[in-house]
């Protein structure tokens, strides 16, 4: 049976906010960032590639989005501890632009 996982955005935002000294986008200098979820998923996986073929598993990431020029940032799913959890819905929402 497959377990219920969902990515915890509270944590995740208390995560970024001990570990990053600057959250300002590297291109536009805003610091308003968004987590483009859909329901259900805990995150994006970049594929890894084999000469020229795309292997489906690959490498757990979360994706945020700057709200101003929309320049796409990625964070390692293995390196931020306990973002993903089992069981209901965790966390207050898609918004992390108060990181």
């Amino acid at each position: 049976m497959p377990r219920d996982l969902h990515l915890d955005t509270s944590r995740l935002a208390q995560i970024f906010k001990e570990r990053l000294t600057n959250d300002d986008c590297p291109f536009c200098e805003q610091a308003e960032w968004e987590l483009p979820l859909q329901s259900g998923a805990t995150g994006v996986g970049l594929p890894w590639v084999r000469g020229t073929e795309y292997l489906q598993c690959g490498v757990p990431a979360v994706m945020l989005n700057c709200k101003h020029c929309g320049f796409i940032r990625l964070h390692s799913l293995s390196v931020l501890s306990d973002v993903i959890v089992e069981g209901g819905i965790a966390g207050d929402g898609p918004e992390t632009s108060d990181e």
